[in-house]
């Protein structure tokens, strides 16, 4: 039987959620449920879709690409954000500044 193909989110919303998780990466280091926590409590239920877990994955992987040396410990599976020389870690975006809309 084919996959159905799944609905592709916009662009501008994986960036919201990207930008959510790298404001609270700045903060401190958590684990994925709280991220997905974090930006559920900000955009709704609906903002990763019927498979959150995965979605999340790939917007860590979209943010490795981009360049933010985003990473995962062991000992506890804590996301962490290695600050380095990014420009836009720089940035401390406010909830407010973070929308998109």
């Amino acid at each position: 039987m084919p996959r159905r193909p799944r609905p592709r989110r916009p662009t501008r919303e994986i960036l919201h959620r990207a930008l959510i998780i790298l404001a609270a990466l700045q903060e401190d280091d958590f684990a994925r449920d709280d991220l997905i926590d974090r930006v559920t409590a900000e955009l709704g239920e609906s903002a990763y879709g019927e498979s959150p877990q995965d979605a999340f994955l790939r917007d860590i992987a979209w943010l490795r690409q981009l360049g933010f040396d985003v990473g995962r410990r062991t000992d506890d599976g804590r996301y962490h954000l290695e600050v380095g020389n990014h420009p836009l870690l720089r940035l401390k975006l406010a909830p407010d500044e973070r929308a998109l809309g």
